[in-house]
């Protein structure tokens, strides 16, 4: 049902609403954020990001809102009593009750619209360790992996509302609707109708981006957006979570410039110093054990969205380089002592864009010897496609290894070997082979073979014609870690003496 009906979904969805979309990354919303606070920031305007969390949204969708049918009464009354619903929003809510469901206004037929509903009719969870059953009248189907488009289809029927009370009261701003980047003057193609922006949406996460001329008329507008925003969702049912961390506000005034680096880099010295003892100085610890945790805990924070970065002069980017070369030395000292996009509102971010065609121009001087692109100044709409094209890299759509012929059984043991064998691992590479992508380690799939085979075939050798050895090319192999290890222990020598001494 999600793949057939997937062109109805998107096409319903509202313009910045990105959860559920086909090759949509959950970066993006952050991207379309700081890209809204920089473009504004530059024409010096006040912004206002509105950060609103549903609770327990996908628990609390009335069905017949997103999917039609039958709603008595007796059930609206119950349902109001458990989510301690005010009085005037059940009239709202039974009004709405009365109006077409999301799917039917998304141009669903009448017989994938049955199916849904018949997929959410007497639904029920038991709990391993009872034996009763218990039916459920609220929220997505338990445990589906659909439940994200039912309510996908529900925030989309609310948006689409909020898109159009918000645009007739002037408070949205409007963007180009254009479908390409424009970089090196190449101009993109831009629709006569300008969107209307509420912010990127994630599912029950929502951004909701406001300017002003002066920190006034942001803060008017504010008030009014809030409103008809929460009523909207408490007129669907729906609690916004106003509790502290899940729905906040920041006000940037005119002329204030946005810390995010700042903001990043304190959040992964926070983290450091959370975990200092009983991790990164803890002599009980191997030091690989520690690296790794050292790039799941702290660089993954400091790190996060920071493509979208736009570090705006020398003094920050140099602040930025040496706050990370700290972290570094911390946790070099600490093992010494033991051993869709909305390419409308991005290509108004003049700064971001200069960042990616130097990142470009780049790439294009390190190629330029060894292939035919041409230069992006010139031939852009060929790095263009490429880029839309471009994916990663499958070496394997079997348990078998394509270069030695032997039956790994599992996948985790087949991606294990190739990680581990670099002459199995060039040679498919040098081959250049397509493959469709394997079940990933931990799937249900892989999981299954586990319990069935695991600990009790060995890998078999299999006999057959290979192909011959071509030139072979293999992954990046440099060694990274050692590379700033030397680095960090280079910087913290003081005199040339121990440098030779090291």
């Amino acid at each position: 049902m999600r793949c057939k009906q997937s062109l109805i979904y998107e096409a319903f969805l509202q313009h910045q609403q990105l959860g559920g979309r086909k090759k949509v990354p959950v970066v993006l919303g952050t991207h379309l954020t700081k890209a809204f606070l920089r473009t504004h920031r530059a024409r010096q305007h006040a912004t206002a990001i509105l950060v609103v969390d549903l609770e327990a949204a996908f628990y609390k969708v009335v069905r017949p809102l997103a999917l039609s049918g039958y709603w008595d009464d007796e059930l609206s009354a119950c349902m109001t009593a458990r989510l301690n619903l005010p009085a005037d929003t059940l009239h709202a809510l039974h009004n709405n009750l009365q109006q077409p469901g999301a799917t039917l206004t998304a141009g669903m037929d009448a017989r994938s619209r049955r199916a849904l509903q018949a997929v959410h009719t007497d639904t029920f969870f038991q709990v391993s360790s009872q034996e009763d059953r218990t039916q459920t009248h609220l929220g997505t189907r338990p445990g589906d992996a659909y439940a994200d488009v039912v309510f996908g289809y529900l925030m989309a029927r609310i948006l689409h509302k909020c898109q159009d009370q918000l645009s007739q009261l002037q408070v949205l701003s409007e963007i180009p609707d254009m479908e390409s980047p424009v970089l090196f003057g190449r101009a993109g193609h831009q629709r006569p109708s300008p969107v209307p922006f509420v912010g990127p949406v994630w599912m029950d996460d929502l951004a909701l981006c406001l300017w002003g001329q002066t920190t006034d008329a942001v803060v008017a507008k504010l008030g009014v957006a809030t409103g008809v925003l929460l009523d909207l969702f408490r007129e669907h049912a729906m609690s916004p979570n106003l509790s502290r961390g899940k729905t906040e506000l920041i006000l940037t005034p005119k002329g204030a410039t946005k810390q995010e680096a700042k903001r990043r880099i304190a959040i992964a010295n926070a983290c450091f110093n959370r975990h200092r003892r009983l991790v990164f100085q803890n002599q009980q610890l191997p030091l690989d054990k520690r690296i790794d945790l050292f790039q799941s805990l702290v660089m993954s924070k400091l790190s996060y969205a920071m493509e979208t970065w736009k570090l705006q002069d020398w003094q920050t980017r140099e602040y930025v380089h040496a706050a990370i070369m700290r972290l570094y030395r911390r946790l070099l000292k600490a093992a010494q002592m033991s051993e869709q996009a909305c390419w409308g509102l991005l290509n108004q971010d003049q700064a971001w864009l200069d960042l990616v065609q130097d990142d470009l121009v780049w790439m294009w001087h390190q190629l330029a010897n060894t292939s035919a692109l041409g230069d992006p100044a010139q031939h852009f709409e060929r790095w263009l496609e490429i880029m839309a094209k471009a994916g990663p890299t499958f070496l394997f759509e079997s348990t078998q290894c394509g270069a030695c012929l032997k039956e790994y059984v599992t996948d985790g043991k087949m991606k294990t070997h190739l990680i581990r064998s670099t002459p199995c691992r060039t040679y498919l590479l040098s081959h250049g082979g397509r493959y469709h992508p394997a079940p990933g380690l931990g799937s249900s799939e892989d999981q299954q073979r586990h319990i069935e085979h695991d600990n009790k075939l060995p890998p078999l050798q299999a006999l057959g014609p290979v192909l011959p050895p071509p030139r072979q090319r293999d992954l990046n192999l440099v060694h990274w870690d050692m590379h700033d290890a030397i680095v960090e222990s280079a910087l913290t020598l003081e005199a040339e003496d121990d440098f030779r001494l090291a």
